[in-house]
């Protein structure tokens, strides 16, 4: 409103007037509505500065080498005009110079990625997933065997006795392993062989299936809900059995990510 109707109040603004946009977006306190209105108020910030002075200004990331000696690059031109930049890893340090002019300019970075290590432990707030990996005779097992048949369970549930609606559960695919699609197609969703019997309990809003992943939509409550379907054992070798991930789409405060473990697919034996 400000860049539209009174351009000279937008220069007029400091930190302490665009902090609690970057608070709302670091908490998570967003929605569809504030999302938007937020990128068309920075953008509208943002233009104020395009092609001023002010952009003058070059960008240092400090980082250490695999000698773990400190080592700097800059931001390149054609980086600063879009303002997206390519993070060394073992950053230590970015530093920001103005050459010229002194004029005070907000800055807000936003670093994204995936974390060098996975994560042995659970990781959230108010939902708790298990996830389980069992042969065709219902045991639980750690190790699998190329070309047999499983049957990968979730168990949601949250853990403040609340009821949770619209949660997105996104399960990413075990390597070495691939979906094992239905034989019946009709009236499901391909490539997903949901076992609907005693070892599925879970309501399912809607189902996703990709290359990747398989996302899954429902409600959760305190009580404990269970969900199967069944993944074929491809490639053998040594992996990681990815944590599932618990993202409610309105409730912005809780989530979960379960922790990464270890998963051996063994050859078959010859006989």
């Amino acid at each position: 409103m400000l860049s539209k109707h009174y351009p000279d109040g937008l220069k007029e603004l400091d930190s302490s007037e665009l902090q609690p946009m970057f608070d709302s977006l670091t908490d998570r306190g967003y929605n569809s509505l504030s999302a938007s209105f937020t990128m068309l108020g920075l953008d509208a910030y943002s233009s104020l500065f395009s092609g001023s002075d002010s952009n003058n200004f070059d960008v240092k990331f400090n980082y250490l080498d695999d000698q773990k000696k400190i080592k700097s690059r800059f931001a390149s031109v054609k980086e600063k005009e879009s303002g997206e930049w390519l993070i060394p890893s073992n950053l230590t340090q970015i530093e920001l110079k103005r050459k010229e002019n002194n004029t005070s300019l907000f800055t807000s970075f936003a670093l994204t990625g995936f974390d060098r290590e996975p994560k042995n432990s659970a990781q959230g707030r108010n939902i708790i997933i298990e996830k389980s990996l069992y042969d065709s005779e219902g045991n639980k097992v750690t190790e699998a065997i190329q070309g047999n048949d499983y049957e990968l369970e979730l168990i949601a549930y949250t853990v403040n006795g609340s009821e949770m609606e619209n949660v997105a559960l996104v399960d990413l695919m075990v390597p070495g392993f691939e979906l094992q699609p239905n034989r019946d197609q009709r009236g499901k969703v391909p490539g997903v062989n949901i076992l609907n019997d005693d070892r599925t309990d879970l309501k399912l809003d809607y189902i996703d299936a990709r290359e990747d992943r398989v996302i899954f939509y429902s409600n959760l409550s305190s009580i404990k809900r269970k969900l199967r379907y069944k993944v074929k054992a491809t490639v053998s070798g040594i992996f990681k059995l990815p944590g599932t991930l618990a993202d409610p789409m309105y409730d912005r405060l809780s989530k979960y990510l379960g922790p990464t473990s270890g998963l051996k697919v063994n050859l078959p034996s010859v006989k």
